[in-house]
């Protein structure tokens, strides 16, 4: 009976003019409202992030970049082997890097496999997603309205006071499934002589029961006194595979 009451009680409440209710049971301000309501929604984005990480994914990446600036013109092409664990970078293998058409090295590529996977390992050097519920405590959420994107879809912007290349500023998009699907934003803090520039990820089916980075594409603007540049990428992820431990993973990479 108690319990009846309590419910009858808040629907009573419910049909009260705002005016009339008291103290503390006026309607939430939109801004309090609009946040709480990003935040259920990221929360349930995020709980599906963790489940399409869980455990050990390796994937292959191919990526094409280039930097142009007055005295620098080089066009960069790699491809690499990356082993996560639960999401995150433990381990990374170059394959292949051809700058201007230079083959890099056995030695070249085995030295910059060894100095990516211990930035990885020291929790750097990878973005420290606001989906992600390990990091999402640093940011800020509210919904966005998108004129131009696909019917059934979220916006959701998000910040963080976090000064760091880890976190960043943009908005996300999530499908109806609460799936993480688009993300694009601009670090909070660029690379040395970086002025400018955004990044764009897009997420999707890279497996049964899988959504994943398919694609990332990187546009910086940067200067170096009155010169000026840009720095351009895109890298595409594919034949993503769960593994039973990170030993079998590394197993199937091309060995530098």
């Amino acid at each position: 009976m108690r319990r009846l009451n309590g419910v009858l009680t808040l629907v009573a409440l419910a049909t009260l003019p705002s005016a009339l209710l008291p103290a503390g049971f006026g309607p939430m301000a939109p801004a309090v409202a609009q946040a709480q309501d990003a935040l259920s929604l990221v929360k349930q984005a995020a709980k599906n992030y963790a489940n399409d990480v869980r455990g050990v994914v390796a994937f292959r990446s191919v990526s094409e970049s280039r930097i142009n600036a007055p005295m620098i013109n080089q066009t960069i092409r790699s491809t690499t082997f990356t082993v996560q664990k639960d999401g995150i970078p433990v381990k990374v293998i170059m394959e292949r890097i051809v700058t201007n058409g230079k083959e890099a090295s056995a030695e070249e590529l085995s030295k910059q496999s060894t100095k990516t996977t211990a930035t990885y390992q020291e929790g750097k050097g990878f973005f420290k997603a606001p989906y992600d519920l390990r990091y999402m405590d640093a940011y800020t959420f509210k919904l966005e309205s998108c004129s131009d994107c696909a019917p059934g879809t979220t916006a959701i912007r998000f910040t963080s006071a976090i000064k760091d290349d880890q976190h960043g500023t943009g908005t996300m998009i999530l499908d109806e499934a609460m799936r993480v699907r688009e993300v694009r934003y601009s670090p909070n803090a660029y690379p040395p002589n970086v002025t400018s520039g955004v990044l764009s990820l897009v997420r999707d089916e890279v497996g049964k029961g899988m959504v994943a980075v398919r694609n990332i594409k990187v546009d910086y603007q940067g200067a170096m006194g009155p010169l000026k540049g840009s720095f351009v990428m895109n890298l595409s992820n594919e034949g993503f595979r769960r593994y039973a431990s990170v030993d079998e993973a590394i197993a199937q990479a091309k060995a530098p």
